[in-house]
């Protein structure tokens, strides 16, 4: 979905573009130059926000606990909306439009942690977290360095979702022109 949403915004396309160049010169993305790349972070943060992989998860309370005016009795199951709180209007300014700016470490600060959970939070979020992360890092930087990324007469704006559990596309038609 990042390739889409760059695909879609050739502006953050560009501008990811010259920090890998900046950053990584003609290196190969590692682990320790991944680091660097702020704005790529930003930019699959962003995506994560928009398209997060699971559209709610669930806990179940373990002891009774007070949220504001509500209390949870121990045993009942609590659902976490992540889609609807990463798209909160309230929260999120037009939280439709891919802005990576958002991930700024300036504007980052300005949001409560729990506004924006990808991978859940706490001691129960994803274990697989990182790892993923790096993984998209370095295909991500690999692939906007090797190909301008477009838009199509087939690409659909917005995308189709799959109305399922997980938020994946239907189908996702892009331009890919190879970098010389």
């Amino acid at each position: 979905m990042t390739v889409y949403n760059l695909a879609t915004n050739p502006d953050c396309q560009d501008k990811l573009r010259r920090e890998l160049e900046k950053e990584l010169g003609a290196e190969n993305i590692d682990y320790e130059n991944a680091q660097k790349l702020q704005y790529l972070d930003m930019c699959i943060n962003e995506t994560l926000r928009m398209y997060p992989p699971a559209m709610r998860f669930e806990r179940v309370c373990v002891k009774t606990t007070k949220v504001k005016d509500i209390t949870i009795p121990v045993g009942m199951s609590v659902s976490v909306p992540v889609y609807a709180m990463q798209h909160d209007p309230e929260v999120w300014e037009k939280p439709d439009v891919f802005n990576p700016e958002r991930f700024a470490p300036t504007e980052k600060a300005k949001y409560d942690p729990m506004d924006y959970m990808p991978f859940g939070h706490g001691p129960r979020n994803c274990i697989g977290m990182r790892l993923a992360l790096l993984e998209a890092k370095m295909a991500l930087a690999d692939f906007v360095r090797n190909f301008r990324i477009s838009v199509g007469s087939k690409t659909d704006i917005p995308p189709k979702m799959e109305d399922e559990e997980i938020l994946k596309p239907t189908c996702l038609w892009l331009k890919l022109e190879e970098i010389k």
